[in-house]
């Protein structure tokens, strides 16, 4: 039957003849974005690189660590050419007399890390596959077939990003240096109310603005070829029960637990040393 011209300018809903007899939705998909693909999980099965997961995290943590030295660098070159001790104010350093408005210079300099950092992330490949990852999932969650042509018309934003909780605590974050002059009982419930208001709002824009970009020809291939695993796998597996502890590790969520914890292990043994060594060489 031929199709309509309506039909024609939707996605395409048919199975691909090598897909026939696999389901196009699955139970609800988490993902995340590698350096080099995408992995998606429905909890039951996955598809793409469990490593792949570690290095995303590794990489978002050199990307903070990029930015804090982006933002030292910047504070450096400026400190003399204002009446404020900026570099003292971002080392932490103690500071003989409370700088004229420290507070609002302290906030400033943490935006200034959180826009190299995601100004970072704007630029590194894993933009192009976080938005092939979610056009993926809306292709699948959508049941249309999976074709390039498809996918390309999803949208690259996705509700269920986790880019919507570092919307929720992107206040906070911001605000925190603050509590060295205000009640912490005041500022954090404040950043965190207005945080969990604002939360969708505020991460559609990262999504938009900072952590995705419309997705290359291959980034875009990834995400088929994720997409399309785990619907093979998902057809395959269909009735299989697993424990919740195997759905998390499915879900990646182990993987990238453990990689976090040492990260911060690594943080807390060596994190002292290479602020003391920075307040000598800074002469703070």
């Amino acid at each position: 039957m031929p199709l309509s011209s309506d039909d024609a300018q939707a996605p395409r809903r048919l199975i691909l003849p090598w897909l026939r007899h696999i389901p196009t939705r699955a139970p609800r998909i988490s993902g995340m974005a590698t350096p080099g693909g995408v992995y998606l999980s429905n909890g039951a099965v996955y598809s793409g690189s469990r490593l792949g997961l570690s290095l995303s995290i590794l990489m978002l943590a050199m990307s903070l660590l990029v930015a804090y030295l982006l933002t030292v660098v910047v504070v450096w070159a400026i400190d003399d050419a204002v009446p404020v001790p900026l570099l003292a104010i971002r080392l932490s350093a103690s500071l003989s007399g409370e700088a004229l408005y420290e507070p609002v210079w302290r906030t400033l300099i943490e935006m200034m890390q959180f826009l190299f950092f995601f100004a970072i992330l704007r630029l590194s490949p894993v933009s192009g596959y976080h938005a092939a990852e979610h056009m993926t999932v809306h292709a699948i969650e959508a049941g249309c077939e999976l074709t390039e042509e498809n996918v390309r018309q999803m949208p690259r934003t996705h509700s269920r990003c986790g880019s919507n909780i570092l919307g929720w605590l992107l206040p906070l974050l911001i605000l925190v240096p603050t509590t060295r002059y205000y009640p912490w009982y005041i500022v954090v419930p404040a950043a965190l109310a207005a945080g969990w208001l604002c939360r969708r709002l505020l991460g559609s824009v990262v999504q938009r603005l900072f952590t995705t970009r419309s997705p290359s020809p291959k980034q875009l291939r990834a995400g088929l070829e994720a997409g399309r695993a785990l619907l093979r796998k998902y057809a395959a597996a269909m009735g299989t029960r697993v424990s919740r502890f195997q759905a998390a590790r499915n879900r990646g969520l182990l993987h990238i637990a453990a990689t976090v914890i040492i990260l911060m292990s690594l943080q807390v043994a060596f994190g002292g040393y290479v602020s003391d060594y920075y307040h000598m060489w800074l002469d703070y």
